[in-house]
């Protein structure tokens, strides 16, 4: 939504058209944080939010450089930066700990602290975040797709050929969520297509890396018109890159959803004509008969 009205204004949308896009993508989230409200007690989106981003700053946090106030000591981690686990382990392992703070993890009374102590770490070592971001961003162009971050959990973005039994703990979180659900089972020849489809089939992160700078190219080319209508589609299609990143840990889902942005972005900038050749040449004035 900051980027969408960014964008609006760097236009020169006029401030109706800026108007209605800060409302129309406010009022949902108002909506919602009004629902968050009637459920757990405070207006907020979720409780997780910097229990996330402390998963993320235990990639490099050291409390002997932070210097954490007495409550907030329980957060931190003895072990070297690269003797650590991944950053996601930090969420849900039970081991983490997060978990000296209070049983459940995604409650204010564990939220709060663990966003305070990563605030406390970015703003205390903001150099080793800025190397943390970019090395999970760099992800995104390697060739060859990772096994990231572990091996069950790149799993599960694979079509596979054989069902596979739930874990318990798993199907029962599933039935309170929606005491309805039934598991999916695969089904040939479809699944089997799929499962081919996918060895063959996809775009390396690398090509992703090239479509984006081809985009680039175009807005720097434009540069007088603020990048034209390319910028937005490539801004979002970075941030939804970066962003992930910087608040939890690279995953390829989260690549996914950049990929048409970055297609988008890459086409208005190449193929969109440039502003003088498209500009109407100006009527010839007919002379004024002489009184």
């Amino acid at each position: 939504l900051a980027l969408l009205v960014g964008f609006l204004i760097v236009r020169r949308t006029g401030w109706r058209t800026v108007t209605a896009a800060i409302v129309a993508g406010a009022l949902p989230v108002v909506l919602y944080s009004m629902w968050f409200h009637t459920a757990h007690g405070r207006y907020a989106l979720s409780d997780s939010d910097g229990v996330f981003l402390y998963s993320r700053t235990m990639a490099f946090a050291d409390c002997e450089k932070m210097k954490p106030p007495e409550r907030l000591r329980p957060l931190c981690d003895p072990r070297p930066a690269d003797q650590r686990p991944l950053s996601q382990m930090y969420i849900w392992d039970r081991s983490s700990p997060l978990h000296r703070m209070g049983k459940d993890a995604f409650t204010p009374e564990v939220n709060e602290p663990a966003r305070e102590f990563a605030v406390l770490a970015i703003r205390t070592q903001p150099l080793d975040y800025l190397s943390v971001v970019l090395t999970d961003f760099a992800r995104s162009f390697s060739w060859d797709r990772q096994v990231w971050p572990d091996r069950n959990s790149y799993q599960q973005y694979e079509f596979d050929r054989i069902n596979e039994e739930r874990a318990p703990w798993l199907a029962a979180e599933l039935a309170r969520y929606d005491p309805s659900h039934e598991p999916t089972e695969i089904v040939d020849p479809y699944a089997g297509f799929l499962a081919e489809y996918q060895r063959y089939a996809r775009l390396p992160g690398t090509l992703l890396g090239l479509i984006l700078l081809g985009g680039l190219f175009g807005l720097v080319a434009r540069w007088r018109e603020w990048g034209g209508p390319a910028l937005l589609p490539w801004t979002m299609a970075v941030a939804m890159l970066v962003i992930p990143a910087a608040t939890a840990e690279f995953g390829h889902r989260y690549v996914l959803g950049a990929v048409p942005l970055a297609c988008l972005a890459a086409a208005l900038s190449l193929a969109t004509p440039r502003k003088d050749e498209t500009r109407a040449p100006k009527p010839e004035r007919t002379p004024t008969p002489p009184r």
